[in-house]
């Protein structure tokens, strides 16, 4: 047995160590196992079969996958030049994108609806925001994009940079070896930072609730059946909402995909 191998064994964590484990687990999965207890077989097929909660998760996953195409369309050239960039101007762009991360979310609406309020140049778009799917996802993007940027960073700081130029002494242009040389070579960061995002925006609550109420996401869904119908009636809803994350991380995880980190043990 090797010594990897054998560090990996229960025996060889120490019982502090163990027990402060044991707690966090307990406050992490206590939770979503407390709530699956909770919900009877019969309460679960009425959330599965409900059409106004099935109408709310498809509008979440329309609109996540939506923002999660953007975040790359727009994040992988800024991650990109962000790592090519000098280290001050890299610290100061990276310190402006980590606001929307940092911010409370309703707050970060506040910002959205702020860019786009009757004193901005973008004003005239406000009216295709406000309780519309486009405003769902441009809230969506704010808050989850950066997070693409930062994984496809990290990724496009692994590759050297010495392979771009062979690529380019062999007559590639600098199109071309961004295209044929780096990205390929983080295409794993990237698609990692792609499903964080997606999953920030699947369950974004506070900046879409700002500027887009209606119509109603999964998120915007279960708190309003919490003030309408209390524990009882939100319960339903959040136990459907954990077996379809469970399905998306078993699915991901079958493809090799590990958006919570970490690289696949031998």
């Amino acid at each position: 047995m090797s010594v990897r191998a054998d560090a990996r064994r229960p025996g060889m964590v120490p019982l502090p160590v163990a027990a402060a484990s044991a707690l966090g687990l307990l406050a992490l999965a206590g939770p979503v196992f407390s709530i699956l207890l909770s919900c009877s077989p019969h309460d679960l097929v009425r959330a599965f079969l409900d059409r106004e909660v099935l109408s709310a998760i498809g509008m979440s996953f329309l609109t996540a996958t939506a923002t999660g195409l953007i975040s790359l369309v727009l994040g992988v050239p800024l991650a990109y030049a962000l790592s090519r960039s000098d280290g001050k101007l890299r610290s100061a762009v990276e310190s402006v994108l980590a606001i929307p991360v940092l911010l409370p979310h309703t707050a970060a609406g506040i910002a959205v609806l702020s860019f786009f309020g009757p004193k901005s140049p973008f004003r005239p778009v406000m009216p295709f925001l406000l309780d519309k799917p486009l405003g769902i996802i441009v809230a969506q993007t704010f808050v989850s994009a950066p997070l693409l940027v930062f994984s496809a960073r990290a990724a496009f700081d692994e590759v050297p940079v010495e392979l771009e130029l062979v690529a380019r002494s062999l007559g590639a242009s600098k199109t071309k070896a961004f295209l044929w040389v780096s990205l390929p070579l983080a295409k794993e960061g990237i698609l990692a930072g792609f499903l964080m995002a997606w999953a920030r925006a699947l369950s974004e609550f506070g900046a879409v609730v700002v500027i887009a109420y209606h119509p109603e996401t999964a998120p915007v869904l279960v708190y309003r059946r919490f003030l309408t119908s209390g524990l009882r009636g939100s319960q339903p809803v959040v136990v459907v909402l954990i077996l379809l994350t469970a399905c998306i991380l078993a699915v991901a995880s079958a493809f090799g995909m590990r958006p919570y980190g970490g690289a696949r043990r031998a």
